[in-house]
């Protein structure tokens, strides 16, 4: 194929032509395009040369919605592709297409050679499929093949090793390994090895008859690929099955949470968890549902041989957020962390989604290290690691993201001669219940000027209009710390001095508000435009989609203590360049 992003643009035509005028669902659509996928394809592997159709054939159809010739030639096709593939499609299934619809689309594609790697084909299909009908409904989004083959290249599969992915999508996974095993034996027999080593199970149908095209590309046997929900209880042999290797990106998302209790009642991650001192324990109490990554992690230990290792594509969220930590502590207990590598931003853009990952490899058996990689996508389209660290495992901390876990951040700490936590140096205000009256002025994360260190609101609000994350009434002389926005840890970041003039406002919940200082509060203000502060909001910092700080990781954090000189400089200088601004903006006004 010379160009993928036209072979994109007929698909979608396709796609659209057929939905339009068949009176067809989306998937049912993307059936009957997957069938004559493959029909092509058979077509060109054999040297057929018979996916054509003529322009007499063309004109005829348009005008009486028939031609033998051509009506035969496809049924024939069809016909030779179920034999030659049973496990691709029973024998009772056809073309469920009307033949002016058959027609328009043997015409569109027959001049197209889909000489690309298996794998590429059958993802840029899925990929077009999810992005265009599906994308974000059950969480499911097409994993770049970058992605795929860096995976692959770390766990490195061997040819005795059984592998499965349980959510195995287009099968990108399952087919880049025996592409993997191929580079390293050219004489694998590929039908075999498939049979007896290879497994993948995909809850969706349509994607289903995609992946067994692949794996058939591929040389494999197209029955290793099941139509199963993986999660489900009933599975008969599947309950007992355990498998050496396990490679999946399984659907993510708040959407289509799983609720039936049976499911439910097969997951320990379905439960409730509470916080013992520093453990993390598991109650009696389930959950009313749960997001399907959450249960997949645990499919994938469940399925996991005594020895045996994985790699799961997950979201960034679930091994940093607090509210994760019960699923860290879990995998923590059940299995060795081998690795984490943190993917690049903007891996999942494609697909219109800014959401940020990372591929964390785990093995059943007893583990010393962990080693935490970043990767980054080349020119070439070649994903490669460009940084990696290894820490001993039991040393680490509840987080198990790359950024967190970096050295530098120890090592820039140890630098400090002497130094104290912010609770120790600065009271931090509790929230309350706003019971005000009149006209307030309120302020919000976006209202703080980062560059001069100061608030701008210049119209006061009705007290009774005030959002409910007003939770702060502002004091002169008290800073502000912003806990949420996508300048954390950045020279954008937003502190403030509240000056006489916002004496009684309101702020919002994200902030951290500080007062009763125990050290010059110019010199604190300071701080929190300094280097090493910033460093350790960037260190802390959640959330993938908006970045934030919990307070109580605000509050351990280390302030610098210099000697009294040096604060009382660095006080006076903060003190002047207020001063200064304030004079010069009383001068403006006059003008």
């Amino acid at each position: 194929m010379k160009d993928q992003k036209s072979f994109n643009w007929i698909l979608k035509t396709i796609h659209n032509y057929i939905y339009a005028n068949e009176g067809m669902s989306q998937q049912q659509a993307f059936s009957e395009v997957v069938k004559i996928l493959f029909i092509k394809i058979f077509d060109e592997k054999n040297s057929l040369k018979h996916f054509f159709i003529t322009d007499e054939e063309f004109k005829k159809i348009k005008l009486t919605g028939k031609s033998e010739s051509f009506e035969l030639r496809m049924r024939d096709l069809f016909w030779y592709v179920k034999k030659t593939y049973k496990g691709a499609f029973s024998i009772q299934q056809e073309i469920e297409l009307s033949y002016l619809t058959l027609a328009y689309i043997i015409k569109k594609i027959q001049d197209q050679y889909l000489s690309i790697k298996d794998e590429d084909l059958c993802g840029l299909v899925y990929q077009q499929y999810i992005s265009d009908h599906q994308k974000g409904e059950r969480g499911q989004f097409f994993t770049p093949l970058p992605v795929v083959k860096l995976a692959i290249g770390l766990i490195d599969p061997g040819e005795h090793e059984t592998v499965i992915d349980p959510a195995c999508g287009s099968g990108s996974f399952l087919v880049s390994t025996v592409s993997y095993l191929k580079t390293k034996d050219a004489n694998l027999n590929v039908l075999e090895y498939s049979k007896e080593k290879l497994r993948g199970y995909e809850i969706n149908a349509s994607i289903v008859s995609l992946a067994k095209m692949a794996i058939v590309l591929s040389g494999g046997d197209p029955a290793s690929i099941q139509k199963r929900d993986s999660l489900k209880r009933n599975l008969g042999k599947l309950r007992n099955e355990k498998f050496d290797l396990i490679m999946t990106n399984p659907p993510f998302g708040i959407k289509g949470r799983v609720e039936d209790r049976k499911t439910l009642s097969e997951f320990d991650l379905a439960h409730q968890y509470i916080e013992i001192g520093n453990k993390v324990v598991r109650t009696n109490k389930m959950r009313d549902s749960q997001t399907p990554e959450i249960l997949f992690i645990e499919k994938c230990v469940q399925l996991t041989k005594k020895g045996g290792r994985g790699v799961i594509l997950l979201p960034n969220g679930i091994l940093m957020n607090k509210r994760y930590s019960y699923v860290r502590s879990f995998l923590k207990l059940r299995v060795s962390i081998d690795m984490v590598v943190q993917l690049p931003e903007g891996t999942f853009s494609s697909l219109g989604t800014t959401i940020k990952t990372s591929l964390l490899f785990y093995s059943r058996k007893i583990g010393v290290n962990t080693i935490f990689a970043k990767a980054t996508l080349s020119q070439d389209l070649i994903m490669k690691i460009v940084d990696e660290f290894m820490l001993e495992t039991k040393k680490i901390d509840d987080r198990l993201d790359y950024e967190f876990n970096r050295p530098f951040y120890r090592e820039e700490e140890k630098k400090l001669k002497d130094s104290k936590k912010m609770y120790e140096v600065a009271e931090f205000v509790a929230k309350n219940k706003i019971v005000h009256k009149g006209m307030v002025y309120y302020v919000e994360v976006g209202n703080i000027n980062p560059t001069y260190m100061e608030i701008d609101v210049e119209k006061k609000i009705k007290a009774n209009t005030l959002p409910e994350r007003g939770v702060y009434i502002l004091q002169e002389g008290d800073l502000l710390i912003a806990k949420v926005g996508n300048f954390i840890g950045t020279q954008k970041h937003a502190v403030a001095y509240v000056d006489k003039k916002y004496q009684g406002a309101i702020a919002s919940s994200a902030f951290s508000v500080l007062r009763n200082f125990k050290i010059d509060p110019f010199y604190l203000l300071y701080f929190l435009k300094s280097k090493f502060f910033l460093q350790q909001l960037n260190r802390h910092r959640s959330g993938s989609l908006i970045p934030f700080v919990k307070e109580n990781d605000i509050k351990e954090m280390r302030v610098e203590i210099p000697s009294e000189n040096e604060i009382k400089d660095w006080s006076n200088k903060i003190r002047k360049f207020i001063y200064t601004k304030n004079k010069s903006r009383r001068i403006l006004a006059n003008l």
